[in-house]
């Protein structure tokens, strides 16, 4: 029983954390916070993160919400800037949004919807 508990042990120091389930939603995380996730899943929350904030997010996925960011902040899309809300987004949906802006809400936008 002592081995076993030391193997425990040094698997959670190492940090790693490995899940492979064969339904939509499986999880591979190797992050060290709770909410780093990365998932090679085919459903339109798919999301690849090797960020260490937990609300960084890569996704490589093909729906509306598709999010591709290097950001420190959670809702940051695609954003090489650094305030937490200066956006650079090329989506299709009605809150794409162009950002160059260094201001944290100043925007430049082609949407068509006032939201």
């Amino acid at each position: 029983m002592s081995s076993l508990i030391m193997m425990h042990l040094h698997q959670r120091s190492s940090g790693v954390l490995v899940v492979a389930i064969e339904k939509p939603y499986q999880v591979i995380s190797t992050n060290r916070k709770p909410y780093q996730v990365i998932s090679t899943n085919r459903k339109p929350y798919q999301v690849i993160s090797t960020n260490r904030k937990p609300y960084q997010v890569i996704s490589t996925n093909r729906k509306p919400y598709q999010v591709i960011s290097t950001n420190r902040k959670p809702y940051q899309m695609i954003s090489t800037n650094r305030k937490p809300y200066q956006v650079i987004s090329t989506n299709r949906k009605p809150h794409q949004v162009i950002s160059t802006n260094r201001k944290p809400h100043q925007m430049i936008s082609t949407n068509r919807k006032p939201y």
